[in-house]
């Protein structure tokens, strides 16, 4: 049997993506997220997710 030869293609370094979910991660805590679907927010909730009802309910 040939054995098959792929070439792997990196297009990002792992660090590099590490940054990008680290930066992310707090722009999400900083500014958070705007949920509309009450379904969604529910599920959220349950593993206890932060929701701040007073400023715009289902703003996470």
């Amino acid at each position: 049997m040939i054995k098959t030869i792929r070439p792997k293609l990196e297009f990002l370094s792992k660090e590099f993506i590490k940054k990008i979910i680290e930066e992310a991660h707090a722009i999400l805590e900083k500014h958070g997220v705007f949920v509309e679907n009450e379904e969604a927010l529910k599920l959220l909730k349950q593993p206890g997710m932060r929701v701040d009802e007073q400023a715009q309910p289902g703003y996470i």
